[in-house]
């Protein structure tokens, strides 16, 4: 088999490790945890150390003894497909509280325009990148960073 890179469909999924808080754990126990499968727009939505509340699908997929063989075992290994991730405590979640305060006041006054003033010095900033030879590689590069390669995808 071979991927015919142009016709296939790609999607994002991050598998997480989902545990109990400390707080709910009785004394000299150890939590438990759940794998939890993110797609698309979830993945990247929590870091480790979030607290989070989690709504989904609970599933299971049976073991197989060996990868090349349709023989499996009676044991499941269970997981949850999320729905939906939603932070618990704000608080911990290293929220930048002037930016919510600006929204607040955003929404009490009625400005919803979302317009931005750009300073000089942004402006001879763009005006300078705009001018390099190599902008549209720049532009490439500097779209989603952390995925390697796939620059025809990125362009």
């Amino acid at each position: 088999m071979q991927i015919v890179h142009n016709r296939s469909g790609f999607a994002d999924k991050q598998i997480i490790k989902l545990q109990e808080t400390p707080d709910n754990v009785p004394d000299g126990q150890t939590p438990h945890s759940v794998s939890l499968c993110a797609y698309d727009e979830l993945v990247d939505v929590c870091k480790a150390g979030d607290r989070v509340e989690i709504t989904g699908v609970f599933k299971c997929n049976q073991v197989r003894i060996n990868p090349r063989q349709r023989t499996v075992k009676n044991i499941f290994k269970t997981y949850v497909d999320a729905v939906h991730i939603q932070k618990v405590d704000k608080r911990r979640m290293g929220i930048d509280v002037s930016t919510v305060e600006e929204e607040l006041s955003e929404q009490i006054t009625g400005d919803m325009e979302g317009t931005r003033k750009v300073s000089e010095e942004e402006e001879a900033k763009i005006k300078a990148t705009a001018v390099r030879p190599d902008v549209y590689e720049l532009l490439s590069r500097s779209l989603a960073p952390s995925i390697y390669e796939m620059d025809d995808v990125k362009k």
